[in-house]
């Protein structure tokens, strides 16, 4: 079946015509007359709450209907690949986009700007769509998109019927802790309270388990009252098998086994569904049909629930004594079976890879029933891994939840493995190598999709025989930044496998993409020219820091594997490169603050027009202007540009584009779309310190039209936190704060009470870059790892005194804890899941130790100590691989 190519093309530029077309801004004042406030006023106690644990400026994610803050609440509950269920703030299930149908945003709306925008965008009758933010302008709810079938959980004691929504109950409050939503239910006019779980199996490094189609709904009612309380728990679903109209079902099939009681929903006969209902508002053309029967089923781990009937569609309910004092648990699910993926761009004819696995909803569900008590204890036990940490409450929100991108319908697993993903649901396809490189929660989560996305798509259909990668894997050329984040990604891949089997696979393409890189840098002085195409999505011309930093960080990754594979010829060539490019990067692109885009006035564009008309930031302070350093920090590289320099860019980044409120710089600052409203603050992508350059000439103004430079003026998570996780990185007191900071904004950006804490949004919901705050947590830890060695290290640049937090490593995950006092260090690494195998360990420490003791399960080891600025390794004589509940302690003695 073949994609119609005016369906493809719209996809590939609609988000960008949507944000563009006719937009004709004021002309812009002097850059330099209106840069962010050096004073950003920050409130004392909003900042002394940064690094604080928790209290009453923690703002981890709650919501009460007190507060009416739960209309927005939206956690995404469905397995990695498997579409998009919501759990909403007051318990209901939303959005269920899981009938492969296109969507274009996690739900589709356009509307007109809000006044106070359109007064600020400088435009007249301006509309909103998803590529623009509209689901962040207008957040969406359960009440305003509500599911296009019946379906819910109810309580009856005697006579009185309760749903579980805000609607029924007096008090309702929300606890979120991704994967797992928590809502309690209270009411003085009813004699029990109920706490409902709600979460899709989420297991880090198990991907078999963590991408299934199923809901659970655990509900526990405590019974409050002094007498016996005979409670009936239900849950009704309709068989919504099949959205189209006039669709025959079959009728409700029951089924009892696995100690579970489920109803299977399907329908008569095989119909075609279409791409939902296309139309100029959700696509530009219609997909071809394409057969799409389906299963859903309702099941409850409960062998005596009895039919019921509720709102005219079938359920079950299970029913309950229950003693004063006492607590009981009933657990449902959901489950779906939809196994033809509609054709996505480049892929006419692909399968859900748990219909490979399962024949119909039923055997999810009989599935999970069979395996509930792993999938939930495992779930569980990550959930309280990860929360049981030193680090703020609100951090460890922030830096965890935007991974959630992989349990909505921006992701796909096919049938044969294959990971495949748009950039936000519905919008630019293809896994897009230079949005997907700041995805950093992905790799260290589930490294497996990572190794998949290198071997099949990038060193496979989209790599060709000149080592070019193109970054939408079909149908497009080279950006210069994708390219070299994908060097640097095969490292961090390298470095989160057990073995070298990975690299030795795919170093031959490897190498060959290094090369192609190389060809952008013709004079081999470290520097790209030219034509750079890049995720600012245009081409930049002449020396560009960020561009050529980051080259600067692929050769380093590039020279390591090199010698790992023994090709100490190309180890030494990137070197020499390398070398040079530290050099020309500081002389050429460094003026005494902070790193520039040095045009080239003689270069020509391949159309023989001058590059003067070519968007560049020129002498602007641009975000991503040391974007290599963060990468080499992230990959545990040696510095590929200098400390000092580095960190003044750090500060001229804070000093020039940290906003405190974005409505009053946007008053001067107009083009651009919506990702933080006035009175959010933010760091913004561009601003024009000096007065030699202006917003007009950094865009290549042509006809009083901007190109897409008007994403200079704009807030964008993902590239917030890069920056954030570099400051941290570089561990400064001053600039572990302002990374903080960063951070923070964002996170009171996604407040519930203004919009989904779970939908960070860029170019469409759920954006993929946003998953870059995973990196702020590692910076935060310090985070060092290399599997194939056998080593892990840590250097805490929050609270290193008494520090605790996750680690996730090849084949295990747990947690890392230690104590510093009167010069002795104490530190733990347990593990929770799977094993990990160590070699050596390194810890930051102020001094050198005089002795060392590693211990594990009762038996001391010897270590060979190596101390060297800050950081003490202890080797040890040969592996040691713990299991789940195993541990090794260290203590470091400095007199």
């Amino acid at each position: 079946m073949k994609q119609p190519i005016a369906f493809i093309i719209a996809l590939l530029l609609a988000p960008l015509a949507a944000i563009y077309a006719a937009e004709t801004p004021a002309m812009q004042p002097n850059m330099a007359e209106s840069l962010p406030p050096e004073d950003k006023k920050l409130d004392p106690a909003w900042v002394a709450s940064l690094s604080r644990r928790g209290g009453a400026m923690d703002s981890h994610i709650r919501g009460s209907k007190k507060d009416d803050n739960l209309k927005y609440i939206g956690m995404p509950v469905g397995g990695i690949g498997c579409g998009s269920v919501y759990l909403g703030g007051d318990g209901r299930l939303w959005v269920w986009d899981v009938f492969n149908q296109y969507s274009l945003g996690v739900v589709f709306q356009r509307a007109k700007f809000p006044p106070e925008l359109e007064k600020l965008t400088k435009k007249d009758n301006g509309v909103l769509a998803p590529e623009s933010g509209v689901n962040y302008v207008l957040p969406p709810t359960p009440d305003k998109f509500p599911p296009a079938f019946k379906q819910g959980f109810g309580l009856r004691i005697g006579e009185a019927f309760r749903r579980f929504d805000a609607k029924d109950w007096a008090e309702v409050e929300f606890d979120g802790k991704w994967p797992i939503g928590v809502v309690h239910y209270q009411d003085p006019a009813c004699p029990v309270e109920v706490t409902l779980r709600g979460f899709s199996p989420f297991i880090p490094l198990d991907i078999k388990n963590s991408s299934l189609p199923l809901t659970f709904m655990e509900f526990t009612v405590r019974n409050t009252s002094d007498k016996p309380v005979t409670a009936d728990l239900s849950g009704w679903l309709q068989n919504a098998t099949i959205p189209e109209k006039g669709a025959k079902f079959s009728p409700p099939e029951a089924l009892r086994e696995s100690g579970a009681t489920m109803c299977l929903l399907s329908h008569e006969v095989r119909v075609p569904v279409s791409q939902g209902k296309p139309s100029k508002e959700t696509a530009p053309a219609v997909v071809p049909p394409k057969e799409n029967a389906g299963t859903m089923a309702l099941g409850v781990l409960d062998t005596t629930a009895k039919p019921i009937e509720q709102d005219g569609v079938p359920g079950w309910s299970s029913q309950l004594q229950i003693a004063p004092g006492e607590s009981k648990t009933v657990t449902f699910l959901l489950t779906w079976h939809f196994p033809n993926i509609y054709p996505l761009p480049g892929f006419p004819d692909k399968k859900h890879e748990y219909a490979s696995r399962f024949t119909n909803a039923a055997g999810v569900a009989k599935f999970a029933a069979d395996h509930y008590p792993l999938l939930s204890g495992e779930t569980s036990e990550w959930v309280k891994t990860w929360y049981d940490s030193t680090l703020p409450q609100w951090f460890m929100d922030r830096t965890i939840l935007t991974t959630d991108t992989l349990q909505t319908a921006n992701c796909y697993l096919f049938e044969d493995g294959q990971f495949w993903a748009w950039e936000g649901i519905g919008s630019s396809p293809g896994t897009c190598l230079h949005v997907w490189q700041y995805a950093q929660g992905i790799a260290r989560l589930f490294p497996a999709l990572e190794r998949n996305l290198r071997e099949v798509t990038d060193f496979g259909y989209a790599q060709d025989n000149s080592g070019l990668i193109r970054f939408r894997g079909k149908g497009n050329g080279m950006a210069v930044d994708g390219q070299a984040g994908v060097v640097l990604r095969t490292y961090r891949e390298h470095l989160m496998s057990p073995d070298d089997a990975f690299l030795r696979r795919v170093w031959p393409k490897t190498r060959l993409a290094m090369e192609r890189l190389i060809q952008e840098d013709g004079n081999d002085d470290g520097i790209l020219e030219g034509g750079q195409h890049n995720t600012l999505d245009s081409s930049w011309y002449g020396p560009v820091a960020w561009l050529s930093g980051e080259y600067q960080a692929a050769l380093r990754a590039a020279e390591k594997m090199a010698l790992i594979m023994g090709d100490s010829g190309f180890a030494e060539k990137v070197r020499g490169i390398y070398t040079r490019g530290q050099t020309n990067l500081v002389s050429r692109l460094y003026n005494g603050e902070y790193f520039i885009n040095l045009p080239d006035p003689s270069l020509k564009k391949p159309n023989g027009e001058s590059v003067a008309t070519a968007i560049n930031s020129g002498s602007g302070c641009l975000i991503d202007q040391v974007f290599g350093q963060s990468w080499a920090f992230q990959v545990g590289l040696d510095r590929v540009l200098p400390e000092k320099e580095t960190r003044s860019a750090l500060d001229s980044l804070w000093r020039y584009n940290f906003v405190p409120d974005i409505g009053v710089y946007r008053a001067t600052h107009a083009p651009g779309r919506w990702y933080a409203l006035p009175g959010e603050s933010g760091l913004v992508m561009c601003t024009f310190p000096r007065p030699d350059w202006s917003f007009e000439k950094a865009s290549g103004v042509k006809n009083g039209k901007p190109n897409f430079a008007g994403y200079f003026f704009e807030c964008m998570s993902g590239f917030e936190y890069q920056v954030a996780s570099h400051m941290i990185y570089e561990g400064t007191p001053e600039l572990v704060e302002k990374g903080l900071a960063i951070t923070r904004a964002v996170h009171d950006r996604y407040a519930p009470a203004k919009r989904n804490p779970y939908n960070e949004i860029e170019c469409s919901d759920h954006y993929a870059r946003a998953a870059a705050s995973y990196g702020v947590f590692l910076a935060a830890c310090g985070f060092e790892y290399n599997g194939p060695a056998g080593h892990i290290g840590f250097a805490p640049k929050i609270t290193p005194e008494d520090f605790k937090a996750l680690f996730t490593a090849s084949e295990g995950w747990g947690s890392f804890s230690q104590k510093a006092a009167g010069g002795n260090l104490t530190a733990e690494i347990a593990v929770k899941w799977g094993k990990l195998r160590l070699r050596s360990i390194s810890l930051a420490t102020d001094s050198q130790p005089a002795s060392a003791t590693v211990e594990v399960n009762g038996k001391t080891i010897p270590a060979v100590i190596n101390y060297s600025n800050g950081t003490c390794t202890l080797t040890l004589p040969e592996d040691v691989i713990l299991t789940a509940g195993q541990a090794i302690h260290l203590v470091l003695k400095t007199i």
